[in-house]
């Protein structure tokens, strides 16, 4: 019986991770999103402006930002199969909300992740950029609400 690449990362993914634990760079996922990697769900990913691919997970309202290098294509580029390379942990500060999408967007970009306290208007989003995720914090214009989403 012979093993497909991507059944072999599949494999190595499942029987070498431990359920319940956190993320960790290095570890090697294809979980389609909405499902779970160690515990955690797998809200999607994306692939940063400047070409740096990332994926977002949540577990009980924390979020991981996984920087991930692509090791598995489909034939039309579609990546399958990831591996993290970097980490960032976050959460909601008391009176944030996380908001979501197109929901709270800074001069037409997209954060990652980003909270908005409706009681100061302050949003503070987390970017990917260069092979770094950074913070931010800017008022929402009128164009860009963030008030909008989150749960």
């Amino acid at each position: 019986m012979r093993l497909s690449f991507s059944a072999a990362i599949a494999a190595l993914a499942f029987w070498g991770t431990p359920l319940g634990a956190d993320p960790e760079v290095g570890d090697l996922f294809d979980t389609p999103p909405g499902q779970a990697f160690r515990g955690w769900n797998l809200m999607g990913g994306a692939i940063a402006p400047d070409h740096t691919s990332y994926a977002i997970f949540e577990h009980q309202g924390v979020y991981m930002i996984a920087l991930t290098t692509p090791i598995a294509r489909t034939d039309t580029g579609g990546i399958t199969a990831e591996k993290i390379t970097k980490l960032q942990r976050v959460e909601a500060s008391p009176g944030e909300v996380y908001v979501n999408g197109p929901d709270c967007m800074v001069l037409g970009v997209m954060p990652a992740v980003a909270f908005y306290a409706k009681g100061t208007g302050i949003a503070r989003g987390y970017f990917v950029f260069r092979g770094e995720v950074r913070e931010e914090r800017w008022f929402p214009g009128k164009n860009e609400p963030c008030e909008y989403g989150g749960d």
